[in-house]
């Protein structure tokens, strides 16, 4: 086996998923206790329903571009109780430099592996966590959980442009992780014991998994149309690494199968890696941080 960190830095990828900023942010305070601060929510379902709290003036409300801002959820504090409420990101006009950011704060972000004592959002939900209906949205460092056995933890339903970003979030549980629909970029997340497919996609759109590590699902990685890059994912005790035909670009993928499972356009997945050993941290305690020992 081998460092998905080494191989980060040999491919020379960039894993700061997000654009400098051209518009001026609203930031809105997710706290599990809201007493003595303004502008905070206790969930994000109460954050999205209330547009984030932002005065739209003589836009129309969800509006970011005509307000010319970047609406940014801040999760931040220790959380004792879970975020229990599944919502829907719908109703808001985007573009490329005013946008939707949903992310933690250190206190409220996990280390890289799932803390009770952060932020997440656990949910018992058909069919996700977190429906996301709108293009340029961004979702960084969450826990989410739902065991639902027919529920995901994100789907994306968005339509167009479909900028939509997941990152540095472990998902664990329920029968899928990441995507559905329409195009996402999914980095550097972890998920975990999920009976369907870890990440996929369903209609023609375009899709990126990048750096991410997945264990103990049905599938890891699915593409059943459109156009998708896998690069650098790590695939372990998983009964299918990979399934369908990917873009041309997919490769260094590393499984412990005997086989990555997918067709790659072109054929120029030469170094993805398989029957690989790789050892965990504390996979048993679902600590998947490669040990110092692995190579």
């Amino acid at each position: 086996a081998f460092s998905l960190l080494a191989l980060s830095k040999i491919l020379g990828l960039n894993i700061n998923i997000f654009s400098a900023q051209a518009a001026a942010e609203s930031v809105s305070l997710i706290r599990e206790n809201c007493t003595g601060y303004s502008n905070c929510y206790t969930s994000l379902s109460a954050w999205e329903a209330a547009f984030g709290g932002i005065d739209f003036g003589a836009c129309a409300q969800g509006d970011l571009v005509c307000a010319d801002k970047i609406a940014v959820a801040q999760i931040d504090g220790s959380w004792t109780n879970p975020d229990a409420t599944s919502f829907t990101i719908s109703g808001w006009t985007t573009d490329a430099t005013r946008y939707i950011k949903i992310h933690t704060a250190s206190a409220a972000r996990h280390a890289g592996k799932w803390d009770d004592a952060k932020y997440r959002l656990a949910v018992y939900s058909d069919p996700s966590a977190i429906r996301n209906q709108v293009n340029y949205v961004r979702i960084e460092g969450l826990q989410i959980n739902n065991p639902h056995s027919n529920g995901s933890a994100i789907q994306a339903e968005q339509v167009g442009t479909s900028d939509f970003q997941i990152a540095n979030t472990i998902i664990k549980g329920g029968k899928g992780g990441v995507g559905y629909g329409y195009g996402f970029k999914a980095y550097n997340n972890i998920i975990y014991d999920c009976s369907g497919s870890a990440i996929q996609t369903w209609y023609q759109t375009t899709a990126y998994a990048y750096n991410n590590t997945i264990y103990n699902c049905g599938t890891g990685i699915l593409n059943n149309q459109g156009t998708f890059i896998a690069k650098n994912n790590l695939i372990a005790n998983t009964a299918t690494p990979a399934s369908g035909t990917f873009a041309a670009g997919t490769d260094y993928n590393v499984t412990t199968g005997a086989s990555m499972g997918y067709a790659v356009t072109g054929g120029g997945n030469t170094h993805d890696k398989v029957s690989q050993t790789i050892s965990f941290a504390d996979s048993a305690n679902k600590d998947f941080h490669l040990s110092s020992s692995d190579t």
